[in-house]
């Protein structure tokens, strides 16, 4: 998951108190979320800066079809066994250990089941 700021922050140090109050309560929320969702048994967060030294195009929404979110947080849920949903078993080879990064590829169709349940762990209703 990828927790980002609403405006161009460039690093933690340049959130307002309120954003600070409002991070707090986002990650109170999400971190039981993330466990009761899927059984995760541990929430890994990692704080980027990434893009934030840009000068010239400060604020792009994204680049390369990717998010440019400026200062952003990972939020990454680590299982001890495989997890299987929606048909895809989804497994953690690194439990225990530094989360390592690689692709993996999910069907839209997954992609939104995911959301969705995080969505009713978190009591959140779209209209």
């Amino acid at each position: 998951m990828l927790l980002a700021t609403r405006r161009h922050v460039p690093r933690m140090a340049d959130l307002t108190p309120a954003e600070w109050q409002e991070f707090q309560m986002v990650t109170a929320a999400l971190e039981p979320a993330l466990e009761r969702a899927f059984g995760a048994a541990l929430i890994n967060m990692a704080y980027q800066r990434n893009w934030a030294y840009r000068v010239a195009e400060p604020d792009p929404p994204f680049k390369g079809g990717r998010p440019n979110p400026h200062v952003h947080w990972h939020l990454t849920p680590r299982y001890a066994q495989p997890v299987e949903f929606g048909g895809l078993i989804f497994d953690d080879p690194t439990f225990g250990e530094p989360f390592e990064w690689r692709t993996v590829d999910v069907p839209a169709q997954i992609r939104r089941a995911i959301i969705e349940r995080l969505r009713a762990q978190l009591g959140v209703v779209l209209e």
